[in-house]
């Protein structure tokens, strides 16, 4: 088994690589692609946290961003919601 530490430091790795070279297409097929409902959370935030810096040159983060929410608001209190997700909007 992956330790989850391990894994969110290789995603987080992998998506920096991506967004240095400027392969944006990339980066919004994979956001596209993410099936949300019954990821990790970690996993999730770890995603919009890494595109958050070229948020606004990504359009699929924003669906991505807000499928994340739907999950979230389905599994967590709207508060936990909110706390987490504030910050990476």
């Amino acid at each position: 088994m992956v330790d989850l530490g391990v894994a969110l430091e290789l995603l987080y790795d992998e998506m920096n690589e991506h967004l240095e070279k400027g392969e944006l297409s990339f980066i919004n097929s994979f956001l596209e692609q993410i099936q949300v409902h019954g990821a990790h959370h970690a996993i999730l935030t770890s995603v919009l946290a890494a595109t958050l810096p070229v948020s606004k040159l990504l359009p699929a983060r924003s669906s991505f961003y807000h499928r994340v929410e739907e999950e979230f608001r389905l599994t967590k209190s709207e508060e936990d919601t909110q706390e987490i997700l504030k910050r990476l909007r």
